[in-house]
């Protein structure tokens, strides 16, 4: 019983210390928005795995992070040689978008892509 009255103080324990109640409708809202982009990103070409390794991509590096085939590879857990093969095909479908000015193989998400609808 101790242990349980333990993880719920921590689920809900806020930094001051004072017990408050986690607001988790957010998460709610990006589930069903993932599966938006997933039917948008199949209809495009994309195979599920491919669709949901880039959904996987997004959740790490959003639209405002820059990354490469090496952060891909370590986020998937995967080799290069299919994150590099990943992002191309990402690139090819106007889901990523190389950067210029920051190296060879840098890529950031789209933002035209994942405009709210």
């Amino acid at each position: 019983m101790l242990l349980i009255s333990a993880l719920h103080a921590d689920r809900t324990m806020h930094i001051s210390g004072e017990l408050k109640e986690q607001y988790i409708e957010p998460q709610k809202q990006y589930i069903g928005g993932e599966k938006q982009y997933i039917d948008k990103m199949i209809a495009l070409g994309l195979t599920k795995k491919t669709a949901a390794n880039a959904m996987k991509l997004f959740s790490v590096f959003g639209l405002e992070k820059v990354f490469s085939r090496t952060d891909a590879a370590a986020v998937l857990d995967i080799t290069i040689t299919p994150a590099s093969t990943l992002l191309k095909r990402l690139a090819i479908v106007g889901i990523a978008e190389p950067v210029k000015g920051l190296g060879k193989g840098k890529y950031r998400f789209s933002p035209v892509f994942f405009k709210r609808s």
